[in-house]
């Protein structure tokens, strides 16, 4: 999909330097509100941190632009048929920029390069701007989660 990039950003290594701007992040309490986060500490964050290089299925990436690193995306629950793609941009100012149109091509071209014959969302009915953008790349509500959450799916 061709859109007009506002801010043009690069997907790189997740590492310690971005797990410290991702405490800082998510302890925000919009962006935990709008993430769904649950309650994490230090070492709970440590501990999972740790875990990723075992795991196959996670999928992670950095989001940076100008050298700064920004938000972080990339795709969990990944099985042979699917995985759900979740994104947070922690720059406030750069909301609205078009980064998460960017992190949505990169993780259905990765997605397709797993040969996955899907991809999800699980955001916020009142996050307008997610279900704005999964839309826009062709993903369709396919059910509520509960009160709060639906979910969205692509077929790849």
């Amino acid at each position: 999909m061709e859109f007009r990039k506002i801010v043009e950003v690069e997907f790189v290594e997740y590492t310690e330097e971005a797990l410290d701007k991702s405490w800082e992040w998510l302890n925000d309490s919009e962006i935990k509100h709008l993430t769904n986060t649950p309650d994490f500490d230090r070492e709970m964050q440590r501990k999972w941190f740790e875990g990723l290089s075992k795991r196959d299925d996670y999928f992670i990436r950095a989001i940076s632009t100008d050298d700064m690193l920004v938000g972080v995306c990339g795709i969990k629950n990944i099985t042979k048929s699917d995985g759900e793609i979740w994104v947070y941009i922690g720059e406030k100012t750069l909301w609205g920029k078009t980064i998460g149109a960017q992190v949505a091509d990169y993780l259905i071209k990765y997605g397709n390069k797993l040969k996955l014959k899907s991809l999800y969302i699980v955001c916020l009915k009142s996050n307008r701007a997610s279900r704005k953008n999964g839309s826009r790349f062709g993903f369709i509500y396919e059910k509520d989660i509960n009160e709060d959450s639906i979910l969205m799916r692509l077929e790849l």
